[in-house]
């Protein structure tokens, strides 16, 4: 089964995309929502990890969008889809090479004004754990894995159930700012290359 998120959700072509996809690959595109977005990341963590009695809150930062959903016992509470993807940001504000101090700036106001009503809300429901899923936070938490001296001989490193605290993001997100170039930030441990132009805007969000 194929489906579509936040990059087809918003293209101005999708049916066309969608269409050209079924006539020459034979796959049919379903676009789901943000609501259903979440829900599904949601499902894919309790496949994960043993979170199904404890409310919790799961975070997926895409490219298009980032989803934060509270589920509690398999139902899913609470469903925010907002459009603070680390690659819509990463143009936006001028982060995939050598961005300025102003675009930093910018970018934390934006991302903060965007997530103000939201964390509010959050907040008041409350949770016992913060989940992450995607390839962003599982990036971060390989720089923080081997900034701890995690090794693995070469093999990636195991990240499900892996746990890091607020402070360690905060000095990935440093490193990250020290090495505004891709070629500085691609000499960061741990760091995908295919992850460098886009990393720092969805360290930014986490």
């Amino acid at each position: 089964k194929a489906v579509a998120t936040a990059a087809v959700r918003e293209a101005e072509n999708r049916e066309l995309f969608i269409r050209r996809a079924r006539m020459e690959a034979g796959i049919e595109i379903e676009v789901v929502s943000g609501h259903e977005e979440g829900r599904l990341i949601y499902l894919g963590a309790l496949q994960a990890l043993p979170f199904y009695n404890q409310r919790v809150l799961v975070l997926d930062i895409g490219g298009g969008s980032a989803e934060y959903v509270v589920g509690e016992k398999g139902e899913v509470r609470a469903v925010n889809s907002l459009k603070l993807g680390a690659i819509r940001l990463s143009h936006q504000f001028n982060l995939l090479a050598d961005p300025s101090p102003a675009d930093i700036l910018a970018c934390r106001k934006h991302i903060v004004g965007e997530l103000g009503l939201c964390a509010r809300a959050l907040r008041a429901m409350g949770f016992k754990a913060c989940i992450g899923t995607s390839g962003t936070i599982q990036a971060i938490a390989t720089i923080i894995a081997l900034g701890r001296g995690i090794r693995s001989n070469g093999q990636p490193i195991r990240m499900n159930n892996f746990k890091f605290t607020a402070t360690e993001v905060q000095v990935v997100v440093e490193r990250l700012l020290s090495a505004p170039r891709i070629e500085a930030r691609l000499r960061i441990a741990g760091l995908d290359q295919k992850r460098a132009d886009i990393i720092l805007g969805g360290a930014l969000v986490l």
